[in-house]
């Protein structure tokens, strides 16, 4: 069998049955160009980052927020293209596992303020929300993970 791969077309309302495949099919979720085997996952936390954003410099934004930048062989940032220009570039992170589980757990403290708010029927400095607005039962708002009634 042949490497070479064949452009047949196929006219509208028409199938193709007949086609082979020439090469060993990849699937595109394989097809990195970047090998993560090398990354250290115990020690640290990973993302691809844009180059830039709404919000300015992300490389710079992660860099403040403890961030390092994954470096090739060469010694250059590692990157992968997105996109035509520079905007179109995400550049590979990392930080130190810790400091991203201090942040996520950060982070899940306003969803859990806003349970325990939902909890009693009103969401503070919510202006859609207030007590004139809101039905709290005499027996109060409970959230579950269980499913069905109780």
């Amino acid at each position: 069998m042949s490497d070479k791969i064949v452009n047949d077309s196929v006219k509208k309302g028409e199938t193709r049955t007949d086609i082979q495949p020439s090469m060993k099919r990849i699937p595109v979720h394989k097809q990195s160009t970047y090998d993560y085997s090398d990354l250290d996952l115990q020690r640290y936390a990973y993302r691809w980052v844009n180059a830039s954003s709404t919000m300015g410099n992300n490389i710079e934004r992660y860099l403040k927020a403890g961030y390092t930048q994954v470096l090739d062989s060469k010694g250059h940032p590692t990157k992968r293209n997105i996109g035509r220009h520079e905007e179109g570039h995400q550049y590979m992170m990392k930080i130190p596992i810790e400091l991203a589980r201090e942040d996520q757990a950060e982070k899940l403290l306003v969803p859990a303020q806003i349970e325990r708010e939902m909890g009693k029927g009103q969401l503070l400095g919510s202006p859609n929300l207030d007590s004139r607005h809101a039905y709290v039962p005499a027996s109060g708002i409970r959230i579950t993970s269980s499913k069905g009634p109780q």
